[in-house]
């Protein structure tokens, strides 16, 4: 009888132990019982919601694909000088931010280009939609 009280002692620990070591990653799940309004997206703040807002205004602004092409052409060049400059470690914070601040100043004065007028004032319409 004490042999198996040792037995099943053993193996309970033994099971608790290799229970103990085992990770769960455990991700939040999205509200679906959030509502929300024309273009606002649930998970805003994220890189996902990000993106699917940017889709969300390509796709209302009827872009022609020559539009497209080159939108994104400055979008991956914006994106390759903002890293070059967030990985730049000779720079002060104050450096970075001013660097990044002309970059987006250029990135809206090519887009300015890009667009049409019309274009340009949806694009306004929604940003200021999307802070308040």
């Amino acid at each position: 009888m004490k042999k198996w009280g040792i037995a099943l002692l053993m193996s309970h620990i033994i099971t608790m132990g290799c229970l103990g070591q085992v990770q769960r990653n455990v991700t939040p799940r999205k509200d679906s019982t959030k509502m929300t309004m024309p273009g606002e997206s649930i998970n805003s703040g994220n890189e996902f919601s990000q993106k699917e807002g940017r889709r969300e205004m390509i796709h209302s602004l009827n872009l022609s694909k020559e539009q497209r092409q080159k939108l994104k052409e400055m979008h991956q060049a914006n994106k390759a000088k903002k890293e070059s400059i967030e990985s730049n470690d000779q720079l002060t914070e104050s450096q970075k931010k001013g660097q990044l601040k002309e970059l987006h100043k250029a990135a809206a004065s090519n887009m300015k280009d890009i667009l049409s007028e019309e274009q340009i004032n949806k694009v306004k319409e929604m940003s200021k939609a999307k802070r308040g």
